[in-house]
């Protein structure tokens, strides 16, 4: 009795023991996982940290960027990249209201893509935002190839007026013919309708604002700030199954997602703002205050630049250069209110002639000029027709009902890729070009075409290039 008894005690403490022990082990495991748990979080946020400077990184790079178009494309493909955003759009403020309008945007499409770009966000605000009864359409679209994919590029047109350009990559598929993804940019583009949501509400309290919508989507708008006043807005659109590659597994935005997001959003939108602000303030100074057009300064830096690129062998480029005739006795007869609406005007139609991608400037007083890169002389001239047949069919309000019609003389000469001009070489040709229109009756375009100049059939500039020439001086005429 006693040996049960002294047996069933060792047993019991021997019981206690082990369960004291195993509580023990317990808590060990709980205080190691605990600590991988901590040391993981430590992980993710110091990758989170590494992302977020990534993404800072990759927006200072945008700056070395020669455009604004290629900047903005640059910081919503970085933006949208890391947040796996259906959109992701960059509203500015508009000079006239001050209100919020698309400069540029990105919008995901399965297995592709399509980037708009607004060099003309004031004026193309009513064809951009949701609501809006206007519609941009596509003018000179072509294919582009990228790897594995195809692409499509085009100018982006309000009416007659071009306002920036689009691009569209679409997954490569051997039966899709070029003229297919160049059908599916512009219906993109006809459907294109930004939203506005939260937007007014980040502008107005400064902060970040959240909204979701009822199919589970959420849309994150920050006010983008630099040097203490806020220069736009950036909206992301987290859908509730964003888009991703096949190989990837299909996961929702949970609440922590959306704060990672929101965390990148908060530490980028400083630099981006300073970016955004930097070009603006570049726009403004690069532009004629009168006309918009681009200003002489940037007219001699341009040519000096594309002409390098003509000389190298890359592309072609035609200089037009552009008078507007007896502008001089629409100043002494209507006065100078008046002539400023003329050069408005002309300007205008200038701008809805020629190419998203070409460059016009005021050279000075009533002079233009136009930059076509990748232009020979024959396009060259073909463009310079255009304009003033532009030109000529317009009309022009240069006070309360009275309007007036004007015509312009017009000078071409071109570099040829590989021919090696000097900047100031082009712009004699072209001037001495355009002093032949000017001396022969005005109203007409002239080709510099092998030292001499040669006239354009006011008919066609088609049979320009081959039209025979005649020998001419440079001869000045005021007005």
């Amino acid at each position: 009795m006693l040996l049960a008894t002294g047996a069933g005690l060792v047993w019991e403490v021997l019981a206690r023991r082990a369960l004291l022990g195993a509580r023990v082990a317990a808590a060990e495991v709980e205080d190691l996982v605990r600590r991988r748990e901590a040391q993981a979080e430590h992980v993710r946020s110091l990758e989170s940290r590494v992302e977020r400077l990534a993404v800072i990184r990759e927006i200072h790079r945008s700056t070395s960027l020669r455009s604004r178009g290629e900047r903005l494309r640059h910081i919503l493909s970085v933006i949208g990249d890391m947040s796996s955003a259906a959109e992701v759009v960059l509203f500015v403020l508009s000079r006239e209201t001050e209100e919020p309008v698309p400069a540029a945007y990105r919008r995901r499409l399965p297995g592709g893509e399509i980037v708009v770009y607004l060099d003309r966000p004031d004026v193309a605000a009513g064809a951009t935002l949701e609501g809006g009864v206007q519609r941009l359409t596509c003018r000179h679209a072509t294919e582009e190839r990228r790897g594995g994919a195809f692409g499509a590029r085009a100018d982006l047109m309000l009416g007659s007026l071009p306002v920036g350009e689009a691009r569209l990559i679409a997954p490569r598929d051997e039966r899709t013919a070029a003229a297919t993804v160049r059908a599916r940019l512009e219906d993109e583009v006809a459907a294109s309708a930004v939203n506005l949501a939260g937007v007014a509400v980040a502008l107005e309290e400064r902060r970040l604002f959240r909204v979701q919508d009822a199919a589970g989507a959420v849309a994150l708008a920050y006010p983008l700030m630099a040097e203490g006043a806020v220069v736009g807005v950036l909206r992301a659109r987290l859908p509730a199954k964003p888009l991703t590659d096949e190989a990837d597994s299909v996961r929702r935005f949970t609440g922590e997602a959306v704060a990672a997001v929101e965390e990148v959003l908060l530490e980028s939108a400083g630099h981006i703002g300073l970016a955004v602000k930097r070009d603006e303030d570049t726009e403004r100074a690069a532009r004629d205050a009168l006309t918009g057009l681009l200003a002489k300064g940037e007219f001699h830096h341009h040519l000096r630049e594309t002409l390098g690129a003509a000389r190298s062998g890359a592309k072609a480029l035609s200089l037009v250069m552009i008078d507007i005739d007896h502008f001089k006795s629409v100043n002494d007869t209507y006065g100078h209110p008046a002539g400023d609406a003329i050069l408005r005007g002309v300007a205008g139609s200038l701008q809805g002639t020629i190419r998203a991608r070409d460059l016009a400037y005021r050279y000075g007083g009533e002079e233009l000029a136009v930059l076509l890169v990748g232009a020979p002389l024959a396009a060259g001239a073909r463009m310079a027709e255009r304009i003033r047949r532009a030109v000529k069919r317009a009309t022009y309000e240069v006070e309360e009902g009275r309007t007036l019609r004007v015509t312009v003389s017009l000078g071409v000469a071109s570099a040829e890729a590989g021919e090696g001009l000097e900047p100031e070489d082009l712009l004699s040709r072209a001037d001495e070009a355009l002093y032949a229109s000017k001396r022969d009756g005005r109203d007409r375009t002239t080709l510099y075409r092998e030292g001499r100049t040669v006239p354009v059939p006011r008919e066609s500039g088609r049979q320009a290039a081959s039209a025979p020439g005649r020998s001419s001086r440079r001869a000045g005429s005021s007005g």
